[in-house]
């Protein structure tokens, strides 16, 4: 609110901004490449390589995202009865910004195109005091472009993941399986507040530094045997028993510092990390949760026309934290 109704005129004389355009308003623009490879015989060796990189341009300001994959599949017959099988996928992502964290999106639909007292409440209008030393108040005073380039954040991210397995046939109809995977996860993200902006209005204004550290692994194993069969034309069955074992952890560390000098950019606070205050170090080493299954499944079809599956009611889980 400003003045009274009839000082309107005030604010059709001035011309807005659209908040919505500035920060939304960019054209979105996105490049995907991909190269691979394919070859080899049943008779010797096939396999399949494969690069893709993904190259994204957002609409929201300072919103970027790269992501490369390598992806390697390949199998080799290793007898009549023996097969062997691997494939691995390796990712690689850089994603730029702070997204619409932080009422990023709410600020661009309500804040005021034209400079005004709308953040003052009707106490105030009347003739009230206002603090404008509050932190929270300053914060909220800045434009929605001022707290979106002045937001930085960056996360790294990396995966692997690997996967072999061997497929025997015993005998007609008896197959047994040996699968395995092992996969790896890697989180580095680092979140900067420039003056007056998020975390750091709530610390006298000044630039607030976070580093969040997360690495994780999961591996398992499975054994499955499966049996199918015919009795006489019309019957058919197939049998299957497996068990499985997993294991996962993932751990976490969180480091953060404050009250850089004001005139700080985002590279000065990650190149000069120990100009500001340390605050303590937050570590979780995530427990291990080790998972083992068992499981079966009945199949049964008449006249390849009515069919019945019975799968176990339930898997039986023993889990081992250590």
């Amino acid at each position: 609110m400003y003045g009274r109704w009839d000082d309107r005129n005030i604010y059709r004389s001035v011309e807005g901004t659209n908040w919505q355009d500035k920060v939304y308003g960019n054209t979105g623009f996105k490049q995907s490449y991909n190269v691979g490879i394919t070859g080899g015989t049943d008779a010797t060796l096939r396999y399949n390589l494969s690069y893709t990189r993904d190259d994204e341009k957002y609409i929201m300001l300072n919103s970027n995202y790269v992501r490369d994959n390598l992806s390697v599949k390949m199998d080799k017959k290793l007898s009549n009865k023996l097969k062997f099988e691997f494939s691995s996928r390796l990712t690689r992502m850089v994603i730029d910004g702070a997204g619409t964290n932080g009422g990023k999106l709410r600020d661009a639909v309500l804040f005021s195109p034209i400079n005004s007292l709308a953040s003052i409440d009707a106490g105030d209008a009347f003739g009230g005091e206002i603090d404008y030393s509050d932190d929270a108040l300053l914060s909220s005073l800045n434009d929605p472009v001022y707290n979106t380039v002045n937001e930085y954040k960056k996360q790294n991210q990396f995966s692997m993941t690997y996967n072999a397995g061997f497929n025997w046939e015993i005998v007609k109809g008896l197959t047994y399986q040996l699968k395995g995977s092992y996969a790896y996860t890697y989180n580095y993200t680092d979140n900067v507040w420039l003056k007056k902006t998020g975390e750091s209005s709530s610390n006298a204004g000044q630039p607030v530094a976070k580093r969040t550290d997360e690495k994780g692994a999961r591996w398992n194993l499975q054994n499955i045997l499966s049996y199918r069969f015919s009795l006489k034309k019309n019957h058919r069955l197939d049998l299957m028993a497996g068990h499985e074992m997993v294991s996962n952890y993932r751990n976490q560390m969180i480091a953060s510092s404050k009250y850089y000098p004001m005139d700080f950019t985002a590279s000065e606070v990650l190149a000069m990390w120990n100009y500001g205050e340390s605050q303590p170090t937050y570590t979780t080493l995530g427990e291990p949760s080790r998972t083992a299954s068992y499981f079966g499944r009945l199949n049964y079809a008449f006249k390849d026309r009515y069919m019945f599956t019975f799968y176990s009611p339930c898997r039986r889980n023993e889990c081992v934290r250590s």
